[in-house]
């Protein structure tokens, strides 16, 4: 098995150092791994969660350490903090001793003796606590800690929707998500594509936003079937596919899709369009055009 935690680290910090995109970093991996190796799937979670939950984890740090000295922490430590606590909060798999000591001989490795006791003693004092957070009064900043939304959006959110609302977004778009598959309505419809996962033991469900959309939890398992390689579906999130279905392309039209890269909606539009007519598919980037490629290809 990879060593999970390493490269979350890595990857974490390429993303927090240089901008870069975690979704690029992981398949890196991936693509020198097998997908059968859980580590796989442990990394993916520590890398999205700790990306995503930066502000809890913080928080966390803020209360079992110096807040002064914790300041002027050096961010790669702060990083190996955050990824040791999102293990111990949200890793259920992996006893909390297992975490502690992994990450301390991760300490050792990447730092040195110091850092790793102080890794340790964070940690420890965190699980002696009962892994007890407090966080603060202000409702803004509460809800911005507790569930890692920047306090700007968490203003603007209640201004347009209230607190209780707000907490509910919150909630909502911490919840796990899952792989959204769009069927290639001119190959095959959702019907046969459910019952041909159905088949292969894959579970999916319907969309209830879309006719053309299946929701599945088995994503590395759907994204390796042939169907998928042979262009019966894609993956694309039902919210983009919802704006191709609002604009709602006719027969024989014409359309400029303007910023078009990767090109999950533009080939929904020819899919909608019976491939008919005439579709101007443009973007700046050229990674981004070669994608547009490879899709309307697959």
């Amino acid at each position: 098995m990879i060593d999970f935690r390493l490269q979350a680290f890595k990857i974490i910090n390429k993303v927090f150092s240089k901008n870069l995109y975690s979704d690029k970093l992981l398949h890196r991996i991936q693509t020198k791994n097998s997908l059968e190796d859980p580590g796989i799937g442990l990394l993916y979670r520590l890398v999205k969660g700790v990306i995503k939950q930066k502000l809890q984890l913080d928080c966390i740090c803020k209360q079992y350490t110096d807040p002064h000295k914790y300041k002027n922490t050096n961010y790669k430590i702060k990083i190996l903090l955050y990824i040791s606590l999102y293990q111990i909060l949200y890793f259920d798999s992996i006893p909390d001793h297992a975490s502690v000591n992994e990450s301390v001989n991760l300490a050792k490795k990447l730092f040195n003796e110091t850092t790793a006791n102080f890794v340790n003693a964070v940690l420890r004092s965190f699980l002696r606590d009962n892994k007890k957070i407090s966080y603060p009064q202000d409702q803004i900043e509460n809800l911005s800690c507790k569930y890692s939304f920047p306090v700007n959006l968490i203003r603007t959110w209640i201004d347009y929707w209230g607190l209780e609302n707000t907490r509910k977004l919150c909630l909502y778009f911490n919840s796990p998500s899952h792989l959204n598959i769009r069927v290639n309505c001119i190959a095959t419809n959702r019907d046969k594509l459910k019952t041909y996962f159905d088949r292969r033991k894959l579970h999916t469900i319907l969309s209830p936003a879309s006719d053309k959309i299946l929701i599945s939890e088995n994503g590395s398992q759907i994204i390796r079937d042939i169907a998928f390689s042979e262009g019966y579906f894609s993956i694309q999130d039902q919210s983009a596919a919802l704006v191709v279905e609002l604009l709602n392309p006719k027969d024989n039209e014409s359309i400029l899709d303007l910023f078009a890269g990767p090109g999950g909606k533009t080939c929904y539009m020819a899919e909608l369009m019976d491939s008919t007519g005439e579709i101007i598919a443009v973007d700046k980037f050229p990674n981004k055009v070669r994608k547009i490629k490879q899709n309307i290809a697959r």
